[in-house]
């Protein structure tokens, strides 16, 4: 069973990782995302195709679960870029986590701030998940991803007054165990909750327009809460079950600031840019 599992990692990431993803995934000419509607209903959209940004609102674009393989996502133009966490894949091992802070894991991160800092978009929101060690154990992480606003169970005012709460909370039984609890710090009402997994009181306490969070690759998509908040939920992670990129799209959902935030601001204000997907929500999930 030990041998099968290392084959299926190998699969997954490594120095191998974009190779992989061309010999197992068909190229795509028209980059695609997923519009999620105000409504909550949701379609896959090329991104040349994307309505305006309504009047009012902030684009906000989401990814999860990059797993070393952001340099291959195609993304759509907004106002703030959301990461939701798993950066890296078993913390930049070429094998198995060790859960530590390397050198092979600051290099991965330095190469994330570095492709982060290449996006247009106006702020760009991340936090951590349970394949970063690297970043959980770092001194100063908020220095490694400069050209964003890194938040572990905080807030932040970014592009335009939207207000955010993020946290890299998840909960599982693997190897890979950066920033895991039993229960994430629930957060105060916000325009946007960003958590790597889905969490049901903290979108009970954050109330938030717009909840994104990742780790459970196969919930991609536009999720169903048991328990509604009076916003919208969606996972957003770039991987699909054995790590793939390209098969899941960026999120792009327009939300409309509350306003009277008034703190933590980060960039300058921006004006506005001018087949339905829904899953069950995985919570509490064991994967990888």
């Amino acid at each position: 069973m030990r041998a099968v599992e290392t084959l299926q990692r190998l699969c997954e990431t490594g120095p191998w990782g974009a190779t992989f993803e061309r010999f197992t995934s068909s190229a795509v000419d028209t980059p695609l995302c997923l519009f999620v509607h105000p409504s909550g209903e949701s379609e896959v959209t090329p991104i040349t195709s994307l309505p305006r940004c309504r009047v009012g609102c902030r684009r906000v674009v989401a990814v999860s679960d990059t797993h070393g393989k952001h340099r291959l996502l195609r993304l759509p133009p907004g106002d703030v870029l959301v990461h939701a966490g798993d950066l890296l894949s078993r913390n930049a091992c070429v094998l198995f986590n060790n859960s530590r802070s390397h050198a092979r894991g600051q290099e991965a991160l330095r190469d994330f701030n570095q492709w982060l800092g290449e996006q247009p978009h106006g702020s760009k929101v991340v936090v951590g998940g349970n394949h970063d060690a690297t970043l959980e154990l770092a001194e100063d992480p908020s220095a490694m991803l400069s050209n964003g606003v890194y938040l572990r169970d905080a807030y932040a005012t970014v592009v335009g007054g939207l207000r955010f709460y993020g946290s890299p909370w998840s909960h599982g039984r693997s190897q890979n165990r950066a920033f895991q609890c039993e229960q994430p710090t629930d957060g105060e009402p916000v325009d946007v909750l960003v958590s790597h997994c889905f969490h049901s009181a903290l979108a009970a306490a954050a109330r938030p327009s717009l909840y994104v969070s990742g780790h459970a690759h196969g919930s991609f998509g536009v999720l169903t809460p048991s328990e509604p908040f009076g916003g919208v939920a969606v996972n957003a992670s770039s991987c699909d079950e054995v790590y793939r990129v390209g098969r899941h799209m960026p999120v792009v959902h327009d939300v409309a600031p509350r306003g009277g935030w008034g703190k933590n601001f980060h960039g300058p204000p921006v004006g506005p840019v001018g087949t339905t997907t829904t899953v069950a929500i995985v919570e509490n999930e064991t994967k990888s």
